[in-house]
Order: C-alpha cells, then structure tokens, then sequence
C-alpha cells in the first residue's frame, strides 16, 4: 500500500520495481488529492494498480489507514506499506515473509539510493539493534536473516493484518511522521512478547531503496535484498 501526494518524481520507479517482485502483489495507491498528474500516470502506466484518489490531503496516518483497511477488506493476510519515494529490489517481500513470524512488524536494511551506504535515520534505528547482530558481523563474519531492532523509519514495513486489528492502525490525529510514532508505542504496548521479544525486526537478505523527499538529492535510502531487521 502506497499513499502518494504529487509523486510524479517518483511513482514510476516505485511501481515499476514492485512489478518484479518474486511474489505477486497487490498495489494499492492511497492518493492524497495530488495536482501534478500523479493519478493520470498511475491510470494509464500501471492499470492493475487499485488506485483510491482522495478528495483532499488526508496525511500519512489517515491515508495509510484507509488502504490498510481496503487490504484487510480483500482478505490480505500481509500488508506492505511502502513509501512513494521508495523502492524494493524484486526479492525484498519474499525475504521478509520468509522472516515473518506473523505477529510484527518486518522491515529490510535502509540503504542509500545507490547502496553504498546505510541510511542516515536506519543508522539510529540499529543503535537498539540485538547486540548479537554486530557479534555476528565482526566477530563470526556471517549474520542471522533477522534481528530486533528498537525502532524503524516507516518507509516501508510489512506486518501481518492481525497486527493492525490489534493495533488499530496509526493515530489519525497526527498527520504525518508522528503517526508512525504512536503506531510504535501502540505496537510495543499491546503485542504479546515472544522469542527475543520482537515485536519489529529487519531482514537481513532484503533491500529497500528510498529517495527522500524531504532531504538532498544525494540522501536515499535502500534496504538490502539479502537482509531483514525487526524492533522491538
């Protein structure tokens, strides 16, 4: 599930890259009420794409919410939420289900748009990593395909539906970052504990590229197609 607002810049390569993915999907595009064509485009590029044009700009919170809740409608055992400057390399969703343990939220690795480096904001993310996860990469030289993390940027986060049921979705009177914000405190509130006390983790084996609308043309970010990473 994708929320677009006037992502022209964007939207091609974000859609085109989910078309090769190694498991079939269904894309579903929230739009925030966008002036610059982005519905046209979705229309006439990417016809399989549910497309549910809003009215106005309903923020991020309220916009996901209503594409998680069509996804549910339709019998979704998983729900992706991907931003529109993002996008996955083909094998990311098969990674991350393959990790999924059906009680939270999988994230891949947030690299750079060129993959030469680690995300900025993943970078603080890994700070509440599992401290095995860096045991692993100095000391053994060969990491797990998943490790708990504190906290995520929600560029992208795959989660079970019974997740959102739970939770109840992002708090819509936040209406942009700081929704994803009170859908962590919810998550981590009311998710049972388990192995590890996951209740987010990241793949190691799955990548995800981002470019940011907010930062420079130089800052993306892009998962890796061989890792997953979860938060707790």
């Amino acid at each position: 599930m994708i929320v677009t607002y006037n992502g022209m810049k964007w939207i091609n390569k974000c859609l085109s890259t989910l078309r090769l993915s190694t498991v079939s999907t269904t894309i579903g595009v929230v739009d925030n009420g966008s002036n610059d064509g982005t519905c046209d485009f979705i229309l006439t590029n990417f016809p399989e794409v549910v497309l549910m044009p809003q009215n106005k700009n309903l923020g991020f919170g309220q916009a996901n919410n209503k594409g998680m809740l069509y996804a549910m409608e339709q019998g979704a055992n998983h729900v992706l939420l991907l931003n529109q400057d993002a996008y996955l390399q083909p094998e990311a969703i098969e990674m991350m289900l393959k990790v999924a343990d059906g009680k939270n939220i999988v994230t891949p690795v947030h690299l750079c748009g060129d993959g030469s480096r680690i995300d900025s904001m993943f970078r603080l993310s890994l700070r509440r990593a599992d401290n095995e996860l860096f045991d692993d990469l100095l000391i053994k030289g060969q990491p797990e395909p998943s490790y708990s993390i504190g906290e995520v940027c929600a560029a992208c986060w795959f989660m079970p539906s019974s997740l959102i049921k739970e939770v109840g979705g992002f708090n819509p009177l936040f209406f942009q970052s700081l929704s994803s914000i009170i859908f962590k405190f919810l998550s981590k509130t009311f998710l049972p504990r388990h192995a590890k006390a996951r209740s987010r983790y990241f793949s190691l084996n799955s990548r995800l590229q981002r470019r940011s609308i907010l930062a420079s043309d130089r800052d993306f970010m892009r998962p890796s197609a061989n890792c997953a990473m979860g938060v707790v």
